[in-house]
């Protein structure tokens, strides 16, 4: 006899390397990383009252899903920026550049 409470979570990470290229002179105009994350959790409870049982779990989407799709949103709002608003919205995507190169250099330990 008794019962459970649980649950349990998932992240997801994926990045997209850009390569802005003129198609006249081969040039490349611009690169960029378009990121994409996404978390999922479920939440679980399990009971057993005389030898009588039940397990329910919710789940939500899957993350892996959820950050492909954030990421194919990003990097065509960031093509529209860059090859047809130009210099109206580059700031926007200048600044998430620069968190993410951060939060990159972050992870990674340098002996010095």
């Amino acid at each position: 006899m008794g019962f459970s409470l649980g649950g349990k979570s998932a992240k997801s990470y994926i990045a997209v390397d850009l390569k802005v290229v003129d198609t006249e002179t081969s040039e490349i105009i611009d690169t960029r990383t378009i990121e994409g994350t996404s978390e999922s959790t479920s939440r679980a409870f399990s009971g057993n009252l005389f030898g009588i049982g039940d397990n329910a779990e919710q789940k939500k989407k899957a993350p892996v899903g959820k950050a492909i799709r954030a990421a194919v949103i990003n990097t065509a709002e960031y093509l529209e920026c860059s090859m047809v608003d130009k210099d109206q919205c580059i700031e926007k995507f200048n600044k998430k550049e620069e968190r993410r190169r951060e939060r990159t250099k972050s992870e990674l330990s340098l002996d010095e």
